[in-house]
């Protein structure tokens, strides 16, 4: 796979690089080999000045895609660079907490300042680069028929879900000081409902990281091959890292083929009365060295 382009250039090197285009007239034609724009660049390396100018003086760039099917703003959010443009994002629907005898929606921003939790209902990518590698293992998979229909008849049934970091409405509740939250249908649920994609960083997989953090999900291509990546939800994630254990749960976690690479979704596996706590079986290696919790 080809090193990014990013990789190689720091913000010195690439206001240099504006300045070249710019003079040539070339800010909106401009693509490098992987088919990124200017803006692609500017949002790469951090060049939010310049990011925020060419989105403004050149709208058309907005929808570009480079080789990876990805426009600028998609980076924006893989990156979770959205505070830096936050004005380009509409604000989603509000997060509802119960702590205790007192109820909150919040919006993003505020769920950060009360929880410490960066809220992102997708995932997002510590280094574009893992993208990368995980997108280019998925596509070698999907050849050798390693990703099976069911992954991708998920993927295609769900992909406007994905696609949009969608929800149910849920309420994240407060159990008690050994639970703390859980997470609950705020309306009914048909089975099948989808509930949520598991939302979290694309990191690194460390012994250290993996035996201490309670909130990673083991990022896996179709049904076998491990990859050294995980699913870290523990400060920055969304409503499904609240979901409980349970021996008999009512959501069931499908790994789903969509946008190139591998996704795990939360689905209903029955239908589910309003009110009711929302949980899914964390599975056997989980709880390999921790105590499984009695109540469930």
């Amino acid at each position: 796979m080809k090193k990014f382009l990013c990789r190689k250039i720091n913000d010195r090197v690439f206001q240099k690089l504006f300045k070249q285009q710019e003079k040539k007239g070339g800010l909106e034609n401009y693509r490098d080999s992987q088919k990124n724009s200017m803006f692609h660049l500017a949002v790469l390396c951090n060049a939010f000045e310049l990011a925020s100018q060419l989105h403004k003086k050149y709208p058309s760039l907005n929808n570009i895609q480079n080789s990876y099917g990805h426009t600028p703003l998609d980076l924006i959010k893989i990156l979770h660079k959205e505070p830096c443009f936050s004005f380009l994002f509409q604000e989603e629907k509000p997060i509802k907490l119960r702590y205790k005898d007192q109820y909150h929606e919040y919006s993003s921003s505020e769920f950060y300042k009360s929880m410490g939790i960066k809220y992102v209902p997708y995932l997002i990518f510590e280094e574009y680069e893992y993208f990368q590698k995980i997108y280019g293992k998925c596509q070698r998979a999907l050849k050798k028929t390693m990703i099976d229909a069911s992954q991708k008849w998920y993927g295609m049934y769900y992909e406007k879900e994905l696609m949009n970091g969608d929800r149910p409405d849920v309420l994240i509740q407060w159990i008690d000081p050994v639970v703390r939250f859980g997470l609950f249908a705020n309306e009914d649920l048909e089975p099948d409902t989808y509930v949520g994609e598991y939302g979290g960083m694309i990191r690194k997989r460390t012994r250290s990281v993996i035996n201490k953090n309670d909130y990673c999900f083991e990022y896996l291509i179709g049904n076998e091959e491990t990859t050294p990546f995980t699913i870290d939800a523990r400060q920055i994630g969304n409503h499904t890292r609240f979901i409980n254990h349970s021996d008999q749960p009512n959501l069931t976690p499908v790994a789903v083929f969509s946008q190139g690479y591998m996704h795990v979704v939360l689905r209903a596996n029955r239908y589910i009365q309003k009110g009711t706590e929302l949980t899914y079986n964390y599975g056997p290696n989980y709880w390999k060295k921790r105590e499984k919790p009695i109540r469930r």
